[in-house]
C-alpha cells in the first residue's frame, strides 16, 4: 500500500519534471482556482445555513408573540365579560316624554345588566327597531358613556291625538299614531274623532301636520264628516268657536285662509272650506 502511493507521488515528480515551466504554471494556476471554489463553496453552504437558521428563529419567534398576544386578548375579554362594568347599569333616553321612553325601552329590547358585548355590535339594528315600532320617532343616536345606554331621540311632530275607549294616543305629523297610551292629552294638540278607516286617519294627521302651528294649536276636535259625494269631508272645531268644514286633501292648503277669514267674519259661525272657500255666522 505504502509502495503504490510512493509510486504515485514519484511519477506526479516525474510528470511535473517533463512539463515545461508554462505548463507548470498552468496546472498550478488550475490548481489554485480548484481550491479557491471548494472553499467559496463550503462557505456559500456555511451562510445559506446560518440565513436558515436565523429566518426559522424569526418565524418561530413571530408564532410565539402571536399565539400569546391572541392569548393574552382572550384572557383579557375573558376578564372583562365577567366584571360588572362589561354589563348595562343603565338606560337614559333623551329628547322625549315619559309614554314615548317606555314605548323606546320595549322596542330597544336593551335590559339593564345585559351584556355590552350583545348591545355594541348591534347599534344599528336597536335604531332601527325602535323607529319601526315607535311612531313619534324620526332618528336615534345610541351612546355609551362608561356602562351606560344612552339614547337621543328626534321626533315627529305631534298634530293631535286619537281617543279609544278612555285612553289617548298620539299621532304624529308622518300619519302614525303611537302604540303606547296615556290617560289625558297634553298640549294644546286637537282631539281626532269618529274616523273610521286608517287611511283617513293618517292622511288628515299629514295634513295637520303641513298647517303653521299658530293654526294647528287653533284646532279643538277634527271629525270625520263624509258624504257619499266626498268620503274625505271632515269638520274641525276651534278654539275660538267657529267651525271648519273642509277635505282632508286640500285641508293644509286652505287652512292657510283661516286667520283672515274668521278676522272678516267678525262672529263665531262657520267656515266653509271645502269647495271654495265662504263664511257665514251660526245665526244665519
Amino acid at each position: 500500500m505504502f509502495g503504490k502511493r510512493k509510486d504515485s507521488k514519484n511519477k506526479a515528480m516525474r510528470d511535473n519534471e517533463e512539463l515545461t515551466p508554462w505548463e507548470r504554471q498552468q496546472l498550478l494556476r488550475e490548481e489554485n482556482i480548484e481550491k479557491k471554489q471548494k472553499k467559496s463553496k463550503k462557505i456559500l453552504i456555511s451562510s445559506n445555513l446560518v440565513k436558515f437558521n436565523g429566518l426559522r428563529k424569526k418565524r418561530l419567534q413571530k408564532r410565539v408573540i402571536t399565539l400569546a398576544s391572541i392569548f393574552g386578548i382572550s384572557a383579557v375579554i375573558s376578564l372583562y365579560a365577567i366584571l360588572p362594568v362589561s354589563r348595562v347599569s343603565n338606560i337614559e333616553i333623551e329628547g322625549t316624554d315619559s309614554q314615548t321612553k317606555t314605548a323606546i325601552i320595549e322596542a330597544s329590547q336593551v335590559k339593564k345588566n345585559e351584556s355590552l358585548f350583545a348591545v355594541v355590535p348591534t347599534k344599528f339594528l336597536i335604531s332601527q327597531r325602535i323607529k319601526n315600532d315607535v311612531a313619534t320617532v324620526k332618528d336615534v343616536n345610541i351612546s355609551l358613556e362608561k356602562n351606560v345606554v344612552k339614547f337621543k331621540v328626534t321626533e315627529y311632530d305631534i298634530v293631535g291625538y286619537i281617543q279609544r275607549k278612555n285612553t289617548y294616543y298620539k299621532l304624529t305629523s308622518n300619519g302614525r299614531e303611537l302604540n303606547v297610551g296615556q290617560k289625558a292629552t297634553n298640549g294644546n294638540y286637537p282631539l281626532f274623532l269618529d274616523f273610521k278607516k286608517k287611511t283617513l286617519l293618517h292622511e288628515a294627521a299629514q295634513q295637520v301636520g303641513e298647517m303653521p302651528k299658530k293654526v294647528r294649536f287653533g284646532i279643538s276636535e277634527i271629525h270625520s264628516n263624509p258624504t257619499k259625494v266626498n268620503p274625505k269631508r271632515v269638520k274641525l272645531v276651534m278654539n275660538d268657536g267657529n267651525e271648519v268644514i273642509g277635505s282632508i286633501d286640500t285641508l293644509a292648503a286652505k287652512m292657510s285662509y283661516y286667520p283672515s277669514m274668521a278676522k272678516a267674519l267678525g262672529k263665531k259661525g262657520v267656515i266653509d272650506l271645502e269647495v271654495g272657500a265662504y263664511a257665514y255666522p251660526y245665526n244665519k
